[in-house]
């Protein structure tokens, strides 16, 4: 039974490693349970850290210029 509650627990925690750098924690987490936590965290610790996409931004000061259009002129 001790095996089992140290096993869960580990799982637990390569879930939370990785939650950390991005990942499904319930993903990672059941995949410790199936395979292996061990194997789970090499897995993990080996995809690295998942880049975040840019937000949009309420900035306006960044925002590419037009160019204005020459249409709109009276000559």
């Amino acid at each position: 039974m001790l095996y089992v509650i140290l096993w869960l627990i580990l799982c637990v925690l390569v879930g939370a490693f990785a939650s950390s750098r991005g990942r499904s924690f319930i993903g990672y987490a059941l995949l410790a349970v199936i395979i292996s936590p061990l194997i789970a965290f090499i897995i993990v610790a080996v995809l690295g850290q998942v880049d975040k996409p840019a937000t949009a931004s309420t900035d306006t000061t960044s925002a590419p210029q037009t160019k204005k259009d020459d249409s709109d002129l009276d000559l």
